[in-house]
């Protein structure tokens, strides 16, 4: 079994944020866009729009990384550890 992550306090911050900004109904909404418009293929012809295509692509995929289940498993002992 892998060791529990540890956060820092700036790291725990962020996630906080991160999960504040896109659980609610309205981020929840931005991020269906922004998942829609930048998630679809990223190949063609010429390779700098190809990367560029992928950089947005990636940005939605790390955004969805942090929002996962562990992301809030990580915020909820950090909070435990502090209470």
């Amino acid at each position: 079994m892998a060791e529990p992550l540890q956060l820092n306090h700036e790291q725990f911050v962020r996630l906080q944020d991160y999960l504040e900004v896109f659980g609610s109904d309205k981020g929840q909404r931005v991020l269906a866009d922004m998942r829609k418009e930048y998630c679809g293929s990223c190949f063609h012809n010429d390779p700098l729009k190809m990367a560029f295509w992928n950089g947005r692509r990636e940005v939605v995929l790390d955004i969805e990384s942090i929002l996962s289940l562990r992301g809030r498993e990580l915020v909820e002992e950090k909070e435990e550890e502090n209470a």
